[in-house]
This record gives structure tokens, C-alpha cells and sequence, in this order.
């Protein structure tokens, strides 16, 4: 997978591997799990994200 901008990171798991916002704290764990579980169709609100982060 290249890298097509600077405003992204790949990260790799066992899975293969996906690009994440540069200044995202949270990694493809995260991401999956977002993109695989939309259960109520709400965002977090970022308030609450950067308390956990």
C-alpha cells in the first residue's frame, strides 16, 4: 500500500494494513472496529475522545 499523502500513517495488523488520519490518536484497532460495528449510526463526540485519549 503507498503512501499517497502526507496527512495519513499506515498502520499494519494481521489483516492486512489501512491508512489513519496522521494526528488520530487512535490506531487500526479502532478503525476496524468502527468500520465493522456501525450499531447506532452516531459519532463520538470528540469532547469524549480526547478525554480517553
Amino acid at each position: 500500500m503507498a503512501m499517497t499523502n502526507k496527512n495519513v500513517r499506515v498502520e499494519k495488523d494481521f489483516l492486512g494494513g489501512k491508512e489513519l488520519p496522521i494526528e488520530a490518536y487512535y490506531g487500526i484497532q479502532t478503525l476496524r472496529a468502527v468500520e465493522n460495528f456501525p450499531i447506532t449510526g452516531y459519532k463520538i463526540h470528540e469532547s469524549l475522545i480526547r478525554a480517553f485519549a
